[in-house]
């Protein structure tokens, strides 16, 4: 620092002075040494001279302190410089880094619009297969319209034909269900018949004329289940049934519980329960009826035709058979 100024902003004038400065301070100095040299009695002018003979003289110290200076210089110039290449190389990288960001950009957005222009090429096509498609598909409207309302008026009639048929069999089966209740009762009147033949008639007293057993009254008459009976609930609620799922649930449920009387052949015993095959076309059995008294099923055979009198307790259809308890032998063909 000189006159407040540092040393890297020195002129040549400051460095005169300063030059000037160390100069006085040397011939200060030498006065002072030569005094002290001079007052030793062994020593005269001329040794002190040539012992201080380099004192005062600036150009070794010019020379170094413009060295000092350059250098200086030379290495505030260097950092300066390398702050400035610092600087470039950073703008530069940041000038790269927008190029490529510009460039990636632009290569964006040449990918947006070639996907735009794709998309709207597959749109074209697109409604074009769309528009082909329904004036085909209005050609051939106007070319079947005649055969499908042809073939609607076929199926109308095709409709109408089964749904007469479906009536025409169900009175077939109605008529077939009644020709076999008449059958059954027929049967089993013929069987009565026969047993009341076999039963011992006891001579009449001669004090007391045989009498005939009282008449039956209407109620009484009604009160006697009928084969009729079971027939009719398997038509209302069994497997050929018409009715829904629902109604024929409803239908027997409100029979469920009920004495009833049916007719049918023997397929299976088992201990007290007898299975009964009822309609003509059934496979496998139409109804199971437990006994009353398990013994009386013991001399049952296979085959026969029995009348059972049972109450009504399970509901039948195409899978299951219907079911009843309490039974009791009405009649047992031979």
């Amino acid at each position: 620092m000189w006159n407040g100024k540092p040393v890297l902003d020195w002129s040549d004038d400051d460095i005169a002075a300063a030059v000037r400065v160390y100069q006085e301070c040397q011939v200060k100095d030498r006065e002072k040494a030569m005094k002290t040299c001079l007052s030793n009695p062994f020593h005269d002018r001329a040794r002190c001279e040539r012992s201080f003979i380099h004192y005062g003289d600036a150009g070794e110290f010019r020379t170094e302190l413009v060295g000092v200076i350059s250098a200086a210089r030379d290495l505030v110039a260097q950092r300066k410089a390398k702050e400035a290449a610092r600087i470039e190389l950073e703008n530069q990288k940041a000038q790269k880094a927008r190029e490529r960001a510009e460039q990636e950009a632009q290569q964006e957005r040449e990918r947006a619009e070639q996907e735009a222009q794709r998309k709207q090429t597959q749109l074209r096509e697109q409604a074009k297969r769309d528009r082909e498609a329904a004036e085909e598909a209005r050609r051939l409207a106007e070319t079947e319209e005649p055969n499908i309302a042809e073939a609607t008026k076929e199926a109308e009639e095709a409709q109408r034909t089964r749904q007469a048929a479906e009536q025409r069999l169900a009175e077939i089966r109605g008529r077939v269900a009644e020709e076999e209740r008449r059958a059954f009762e027929a049967e089993r009147a013929k069987r009565e018949s026969e047993a009341t033949a076999l039963i011992p008639q006891k001579a009449p007293s001669r004090e007391t004329p045989p009498q005939s057993p009282p008449p039956q009254t209407p109620a009484q008459r009604k009160a006697q289940p009928s084969n009729a009976d079971f027939l009719n609930l398997m038509a209302a609620t069994g497997c050929k049934s018409k009715y829904s799922e629902q109604k024929r649930a409803d239908l027997f449920a409100a029979q469920k519980g009920r004495q009833m009387t049916v007719t049918g052949e023997i397929t299976e015993i088992k201990g007290g329960r007898v299975l009964l095959k009822v309609l003509r076309d059934t496979i496998t059995y139409d109804i199971g009826v437990t006994l009353a008294d398990e013994n009386a099923a013991y001399n049952l055979e296979k085959g026969r035709v029995i009348t059972v009198s049972f109450i009504l307790t399970q509901h039948g259809g195409c899978f299951l058979p219907y079911g009843g308890t309490d039974g009791q032998l009405v009649a047992v063909s031979r």
